[in-house]
């Protein structure tokens, strides 16, 4: 009778972890326009936050769930894939360029934070 509620409990543990897994984990990451320029792609699941105390100019993004490591590593390629070329990196700063155009983008995997500029 002992094994029966051991077995019971760990096939609920294992179903549970594969909802979670299924919920949390999306192996593809869908994209959307940005609205800081409709040519840089951001997450599809992030929404817009307003940070009164941050410097004038820059739009966040909140991102939820997160990016994982391998989605932050398609992320990057996707923005590649439209045209924008990084030309430097900064810690979590990079630097696009496209078009005449520079986009800062300070990436985390649950937060986005734009600045478009002109290319010097």
């Amino acid at each position: 009778m002992k094994w029966k509620g051991m077995l019971l409990i760990a096939l609920a543990v294992i179903l549970l972890g594969f909802f979670l897994y299924m919920i949390f984990s999306d192996p593809s990451l869908a994209l959307k326009p940005s609205e800081v320029d409709p040519d840089f792609p951001i997450p599809a699941r992030s929404e817009r936050v307003e940070k009164p105390h941050a410097n004038k100019g820059w739009t966040f993004y909140e991102i939820w769930p997160p990016l994982s490591g391998k989605q932050f590593g398609q992320y990057l390629q996707e923005i590649e894939k439209r045209g924008w070329k990084q030309v430097d990196q900064m810690g979590r700063l990079h630097v696009f360029e496209k078009d005449g155009k520079r986009m800062l983008a300070v990436l985390y995997g649950e937060e986005i934070s734009l600045l478009l500029s002109k290319k010097r």
